[in-house]
């Protein structure tokens, strides 16, 4: 499995599983019942989870007023979206990407 098959099955993967938590935090938590932790979404975002949490916040209306968690997420994005420059600037993945870009184009 390439590099770039395994670093997209990881963003899809978090993404997906970061919406469906938040919709299921949302159900608990109108139903008043032990919720999921807010640690549990700031670590699916530093996995690049980032994008399904902001996603299903707003389409849920769920945890959009907490400006603490809105700016924990915003932050661990901001932190995937350098690692990636990085990778792609300094390592072969860059090299990998750039390759499976050009066979696209």
């Amino acid at each position: 499995m390439t590099p770039i098959r395994m670093f997209t099955i990881l963003l899809c993967s978090s993404n997906c599983l970061s919406f469906i938590l938040m919709y299921v935090d949302k159900g608990k938590a109108i139903r008043n019942k032990r919720r999921i932790p807010e640690k549990t979404f700031v670590v699916l975002a530093l996995f690049g989870g980032g994008l399904g949490i902001i996603l299903s916040g707003l389409l849920f209306r769920h945890k959009t007023s907490k400006a603490s968690f809105i700016l924990k997420i915003t932050l661990a994005i901001l932190l995937n979206i350098l690692l990636i420059g990085i990778l792609v600037k300094y390592t072969e993945f860059g090299e990998t990407i750039k390759d499976y870009l050009m066979k696209i184009i």
